[in-house]
């Protein structure tokens, strides 16, 4: 997928929670300034979440209420004492709605063995986004079907 401006990735994160899945996790995996806290703006507004979102790179978790609520955790600096005095992996697994982790590649010991990689390239003048499903074959199954509706 070719992402051309910041609000096509914004609209593309809102084209994404048109797969109406109740829960689900993304890993989003990409150099610094690839878009991946813009792609999370679309899915916050697909989520119908009202609230401006931001980063956490410093405060490590936002949590926003929608339709659907949306735990949006940012791995960057998180070492991995800090990542164990969290239990990151305990809030995933009992969050009830959609959960963005950027930078999930630093330490996807913490991701549920069901989620969604969206990789993000920086090409010259546009970013490539791919997708990639971890987890059962039934799970791989139905997000590559759904994933194939939305592209």
């Amino acid at each position: 997928m070719k992402i051309n401006s910041e609000q096509e990735m914004i609209h593309f994160g809102t084209q994404i929670t048109t797969m109406q899945i109740p829960k689900i996790t993304f890993s989003l995996h990409g150099n610094l300034g690839a878009g991946k806290t813009q792609l999370t703006k679309g899915i916050a507004k697909g989520l119908g979440i009202q609230n401006v979102v931001t980063s956490p790179t410093f405060s490590i978790v936002h949590e926003y209420e929608g339709a659907i609520p949306l735990l949006h955790i940012d791995l960057y600096r998180v070492s991995t004492n800090e990542l164990q005095a969290l239990d990151l992996e305990e809030i995933i697994e009992n969050w009830v709605g959609w959960t963005v982790v950027e930078w999930g590649n630093i330490h996807p010991d913490i991701l549920p063995v069901n989620h969604v990689c969206l990789n993000i390239q920086i090409e010259k003048e546009h970013r490539n986004i791919s997708c990639t499903v971890q987890g059962t074959e039934e799970f791989q199954k139905e997000m590559y079907q759904k994933w194939s509706s939305i592209i």
